[in-house]
């Protein structure tokens, strides 16, 4: 039982830098964590991968082969008021920390802006804020996208 137990101590050590979210992130998670309506919750690559070949969706399978976890948090746009907030002093903070931003497309009023953290591995942090209009979901995947593979299933050309 003593063993088992150092067991599990010594890995949740050692693996949990392998699943932890940017600094960034993990504050906007602990910022939001007791109010009313705000969903988070985490997967892994492995995971992800396996509902997409479920849905049918094998194409985007090879472009995410590398990614490792999944953060997801979904926060009403009124819980930013009442914690004395914005988004915008999010995406201030995201680049504070190193991302840097990818794109932002605007849709039928909502606001979707892509965030890079980059490392000279595949160990990456993307972060996709989705600004509609009663919440912002916040996404944050670590690992490695293969952003070309991905534009090749959207017959949209990349430039490398």
């Amino acid at each position: 039982m003593i063993m088992k137990t150092t067991l599990a101590l010594v890995l949740s050590f050692v693996l949990s830098p392998a699943f932890a979210q940017s600094d960034s992130f993990s504050l906007l998670k602990e910022k939001f964590k007791r109010q009313e309506d705000v969903v988070s919750f985490s997967t892994s690559g492995f995971f992800a991968r396996t509902i997409l070949l479920m849905a049918g969706e094998h194409e985007f399978t090879d472009a995410i082969k590398d990614v490792k976890k999944i953060h997801l948090i979904t926060i009403p746009k009124a819980a930013f008021t009442e914690v004395g907030v914005s988004v915008k002093g999010f995406k201030n903070v995201l680049v504070k920390d190193s991302f840097d931003q990818l794109a932002n497309i605007k849709d039928d009023g909502d606001d979707v802006t892509i965030y890079l953290q980059s490392t000279k591995s595949k160990d990456n942090r993307y972060v996709i804020l989705i600004e509609e209009g009663t919440e912002v979901v916040a996404i944050e995947i670590r690992g490695y996208i293969d952003i070309a593979k991905l534009m090749e299933n959207e017959s949209l050309t990349y430039n490398h």
